[in-house]
């Protein structure tokens, strides 16, 4: 869990120094394209998570998932990269219609989810 959380602070923290810029759609396109190969690792290692996780007994990985809550590192990373969301929505709806800005958010944008 924990290599989970370094690289989802890794792809944020790069997201968090490129937002400012993103301005500009030109820019915001050419950022997300260059933010494939993080987003790439990104997406590997929670999926190795999420399939570790899925070879442990039910009691098990609740315990690993109430230790990782209980430790504040989920908590840590709302509180430091919360506010992108609102801001990258703003530039997906600002620059949705910019040239080849989709498939560059389709390329270097991953967001993690919440299971249900």
């Amino acid at each position: 869990m924990s290599d989970s959380f370094a690289a989802l602070e890794r792809y944020f923290g790069q997201i968090a120094k490129l937002v400012p810029s993103w301005t500009d759609c030109e820019v915001a396109r050419k950022d997300f394209v260059g933010l494939e190969p993080e987003a790439n690792r990104f997406v590997d290692q929670v999926t190795k998570t999420k399939a570790f996780l899925g070879t442990l007994s039910p009691e098990c990985r609740d315990r690993l998932e109430r230790d990782a809550e209980s430790n504040g590192k989920a908590q840590q990373m709302q509180e430091r990269f919360g506010h992108l969301q609102g801001d990258i929505k703003a530039v997906l709806e600002r620059c949705k219609d910019h040239p080849g800005f989709q498939d560059a958010v389709a390329r270097g944008l991953k967001v993690p989810t919440k299971k249900t």
